[in-house]
């Protein structure tokens, strides 16, 4: 089995196990426990002493699933690293706590795959797209925001100097 395999390999393929799922991780493949112990069972069974075989089968899984974004995906640059921006945004913007966002959350996702268009989506459409997101009511940023109008249209109306 799979398992007897891996439990072989001693503790570096334990690790194995766990580098595989990081590095899907990054770039934006779902992996489950069971799914990289096959991997590095399969990857132990050809003989092949490191994870290189595996990460390049999940580059050319995260092309195929990001095909917009497959001539950007490269060893050197991760899904993860595409998705800085939008993570940072988003925290901006919702108010969230970092830990609440991630690569695979749906709206990053949403952002990445920018409905198959070629390349992520812009940045000014992704935060119009927060601002439509029922989460960012609640924020004061939203406050904020609606305060500006009212001060505005008050304004305007010269009702406040």
């Amino acid at each position: 089995s799979d398992i007897d395999t891996v439990l072989k390999g001693g503790s570096g393929a334990a690790q194995a196990v766990n580098s595989t799922l990081a590095y899907a991780k990054k770039y934006g493949v779902t992996l489950t426990n069971q799914d990289a112990l096959k991997y590095v069972a399969n990857s132990l069974k050809n003989n092949e002493n490191d994870t290189k075989a595996i990460n390049a089968k999940i580059l050319a899984i995260s092309k195929a699933t990001y095909s917009n974004l497959a001539d950007v995906l490269s060893e050197d640059v991760d899904l993860d690293d595409l998705s800085a921006n939008y993570k940072y945004t988003m925290r901006q913007i919702l108010e969230i706590p970092e830990a609440q966002v991630d690569t695979l959350n749906p709206t990053i996702q949403l952002a990445l795959k920018n409905n198959g268009n070629k390349g992520a989506m812009n940045l000014t459409e992704f935060e119009r797209v927060l601002k439509k997101d029922p989460r960012w009511g609640n924020t004061s940023n939203a406050l904020e925001t609606a305060a500006g109008y009212a001060n505005s249209i008050l304004r305007n109306f010269g009702l406040i100097a």
